[in-house]
């Protein structure tokens, strides 16, 4: 899309400087003021709207120019409603991972967030692709899985009381 585009532009041509926490993703990620959140923290925002984790290992540059400590990861709900299988999701998504936990002190992979309604038939396989997730944070002593579905979800299903759309947290 041309805001992809524009994203991914923009991302190359902000000042390359050293950052203590990037956040990475998809329009979960992107839609978030994560400077407001944190204000004493130099925080990249590395998100753009409907990226998936092939979007994202193509545009890893802008990731790893942050010289970000951590990396806060979170991807791959797109993908799924795409219908692309959670294997081919998963190494796609160590290829990215393995790139990061090299350049980072420490990788987050947050797990991709159950939805609510809707879209709720692919939560099934949303399980399937964090369990994935989490072995693959096994694999990098410095890489860590955080299940945000633990607080935000119930009975496999984003809870309501957090998502306007049933896809994105409000």
């Amino acid at each position: 899309s041309t805001y992809y585009k524009e994203k991914v532009d923009l991302f190359e041509k902000l000042p390359k400087k050293e950052h203590q926490i990037v956040f990475v993703g998809d329009s979960i990620t992107d839609n978030v003021e994560w400077h407001e959140f944190f204000p004493d923290v130099e925080v990249a925002n590395r998100g753009i709207q409907g990226d998936t984790v092939n979007g994202l290992y193509n545009r890893l540059k802008n990731i790893t120019d942050t010289k970000a400590h951590k990396v806060f990861l979170m991807i791959g709900i797109n993908d799924l409603l795409r219908k692309n299988s959670v294997n081919d999701i998963a190494r796609s998504y160590e290829k990215v991972v393995k790139e990061l936990v090299v350049n980072h002190k420490f990788v987050f992979i947050q797990s991709t967030l159950h939805v609510y309604d809707k879209e709720s038939s692919i939560n099934e396989n949303v399980i399937l692709l964090n369990n994935r997730l989490h072995k693959l944070s096994l694999k990098y002593e410095n890489s860590f899985f955080i299940d945000l579905n633990e607080n935000l979800s119930a009975n496999n299903q984003l809870k309501s009381a957090f998502t306007f759309d049933g896809l994105h947290l409000n």
